[in-house]
């Protein structure tokens, strides 16, 4: 049994500027998604819409898991693991509620996840705006 080093963190920010740009980091990542959100919506009168939402969608859970290691040990770590948890379960759900929607005709699973997400990503980016943690009450 070996024990595992930590990850040098060397090549990071201070931590005042990397505070400073983890917050600036999640306002990014929420901003695309919540953008992707409003975009789907209009996916209803064009299915180009849909493929521009997923574009955002993507770059802002991308944007996430890229800064993630540089948000770690700061205020806003759990807005990231909040961003990337919403973007793999959306990875999961979505084909499968696709697969509905061609079988079977139903949106209801689609509509929900939106939901979902629209309430968990414009609370989650509420309470970065507000200066709170994300499971801060």
């Amino acid at each position: 049994m070996s024990v595992q080093e930590q990850e040098s963190m060397d090549d990071l920010l201070p931590f005042p500027q990397r505070n400073d740009m983890a917050r600036l980091d999640a306002q990014i990542c929420y901003l695309l998604m919540c953008a992707a959100l409003v975009i789907s919506l209009v996916g209803v009168l064009h299915s180009w819409f849909f493929f521009f939402s997923l574009i955002l969608w993507l770059c802002g859970g991308g944007w996430g898991v890229l800064k993630k290691r540089e948000a770690s040990q700061t205020l806003w770590e759990d807005h990231f693991d909040n961003i990337i948890f919403v973007l793999m379960l959306s990875a999961f759900v979505v084909p499968a509620g696709a697969g509905l929607v061609w079988y079977f005709g139903s949106w209801w699973p689609l509509a929900l996840l939106w939901l979902w997400g629209a309430l968990r990503m414009t609370l989650a980016f509420y309470r970065l705006l507000d200066h709170r943690r994300f499971h801060e009450r």
